[in-house]
């Protein structure tokens, strides 16, 4: 039996190591869709269901702690559900809820939208990005909300809600979208790769 350097044997533990890498890399970015998916669909399950399901309960106060990183949690902006102040204002609700149903649908949306005439999606000297009009106009409403309560109209948290609620959902298309075609876009690199490695054992056999 022929004994091995060093050298060689750590080459051969690099080589292991990077393939060990790629392989979890790929397997990741395959499953990346349904990872955010579960991920955006817990948000607005803990920020709805908590307060009915661990009312005053530690692990309450601390996702309530967690939510305050990425809001203001002001008692006047926020819902009142079960009798407690939500983690997160009406605005941040909004987002949150319609993050996951943008996820879950972006797959059938964006099949209308390859379905339309390029001549209705771009002009031909001003290219437009279908997901960024969408963004556009589903961030209006919120737009004009916002603006309202500024000159002093008289606003409420369920006009913040559904205001900014066609905004979350459009950031779910969009971020469904991109994580989709990746996913995909792996799961094809990985088949070519198994299919191109049977071809290769097979003609050197």
């Amino acid at each position: 039996m022929v004994k091995k350097s060093a050298s060689e044997w750590t080459i051969e533990v690099a080589s292991l190591r990077r393939l060990l890498h790629n392989a979890f890399h790929m397997r990741f970015r395959k499953h990346l869709y349904v990872i955010f998916l579960i991920g955006t669909m817990l948000c607005p399950a803990i920020i709805w269901l908590l307060p009915f399901l661990l009312q005053r309960s530690p692990f309450y106060l601390i996702a309530r702690l967690a939510f305050s990183a990425l809001c203001h949690q002001q008692p006047d902006r926020s819902f009142v559900v079960n009798g407690m102040l939500m983690m997160v204002c009406a605005r941040c609700a909004a987002i949150y809820t319609g993050l996951p149903i943008g996820v879950f649908f972006c797959a059938p949306v964006f099949k209308w939208v390859r379905k339309l005439q390029p001549s209705k999606l771009q002009s031909e000297r001003i290219p437009i990005s279908p997901g960024g009009v969408a963004v556009f106009i589903s961030a209006l409403p919120a737009a004009f909300e916002l603006a309202a309560e500024k000159l002093g109209f008289p606003t409420g948290n369920l006009s913040r809600f559904f205001a900014t609620f066609p905004f979350g959902t459009a950031l779910g298309l969009i971020a469904g979208h991109f994580l989709r075609t990746t996913s995909l876009e792996t799961e094809r690199t990985i088949v070519m790769t198994g299919a191109l490695r049977q071809l290769k054992q097979g003609s050197v056999t």
